[in-house]
């Protein structure tokens, strides 16, 4: 009897749930909810820790290849230089003949601290150490960046095209680093290429940019890589064929570069063959 007054009737009380189920759903939301968000942050780290180890495992292999030419490059030179010193110091030669050793040892000396200055130039980029900016004329520092090249360009008996904007553009920069930006894109064009190096160079500017291209008519970039090969260490892979020796520090300096100007460069394919290489800089 549930009644609480006289007079007292009989009265029946029922309690039910309208769907069990939902019901203790209910109850455990929260600990469900807990325990998906356990599995999706397990899941992430599974998945974050497999991809650290193949990033490791792939620079791994870049900085083994990297080492491999690195010592190749610096054995070569320093082996030129210890064979040719040592004819110099065992036998006794005409002053033409130890003329054109001294020119050897000199051109291996000359190579071996172009190598170490690059990847000083480097080091200090990737590390963000401070560098002297200053306001920089492209026109003049493009024409100075090609006679500096006058000789491999001649050697190669490559063709420059030079197509000059016809006002004054100044950019803010370093001006030793922009010019070996230049000399680096140029020297790859008259390494990769099967035909005679035909460069198209062209500085053009816009209302707050400038716009510096050069086109070439080399083996090309495939477009699976044209984003990578500003990565450092990172060479285009050619099988076994090993033509053209190198770091793969020559663009990773670029992109260092003209980041550190403000500016972007960017790579594209030059139709039918070759790559277009367009650097965008900050006009001052």
């Amino acid at each position: 009897n549930t009644a609480l007054r006289r007079p007292y009737q009989k009265q029946f009380v029922q309690a039910s749930f309208q769907s069990t189920d939902l019901y203790f759903l209910s109850e455990s939301r929260w600990l469900i909810l807990t325990s998906f968000l356990l599995i999706g942050i397990t899941i992430f780290c599974f998945a974050y820790t497999v991809k650290t180890l193949f990033s490791q495992h792939k620079l791994a292999l870049l900085k083994d290849d990297f080492i491999n030419n690195m010592t190749h490059e610096i054995n070569t030179p320093l082996s030129s230089i210890a064979i040719t010193a040592e004819a110099l110091k065992k036998f006794d030669h005409d002053r033409q003949t130890r003329e054109e050793y001294l020119d050897i040892i000199t051109y291996q000396t000359k190579k071996l601290t172009a190598l170490t200055a690059r990847i000083l130039n480097t080091s200090r980029l990737t590390k963000k150490l401070p560098l002297k900016n200053e306001r920089v004329e492209l026109n003049t520092l493009i024409n100075k960046a090609i006679n500096d090249m006058r000789a491999q360009i001649s050697e190669a008996g490559a063709v420059i095209n030079y197509d000059a904007d016809k006002t004054t553009v100044f950019t803010y920069g370093n001006e030793a680093d922009l010019q070996n930006v230049i000399i680096n894109i140029i020297d790859n064009a008259l390494k990769y290429t099967d035909e005679v190096p035909v460069i198209n160079i062209t500085l053009k500017h816009h209302q707050h940019s400038a716009q510096l291209i050069f086109a070439d008519q080399g083996i090309g970039i495939p477009a699976v890589y044209e984003a990578k090969v500003f990565d450092a260490f990172f060479r285009v892979p050619k099988g076994n064929m090993h033509n053209v020796k190198g770091y793969g520090l020559g663009l990773s300096y670029v992109k260092e570069v003209i980041k550190h100007c403000g500016g972007s460069i960017a790579v594209t394919a030059n139709k039918p063959s070759g790559s277009v290489f367009t650097i965008q800089l900050p006009m001052n």
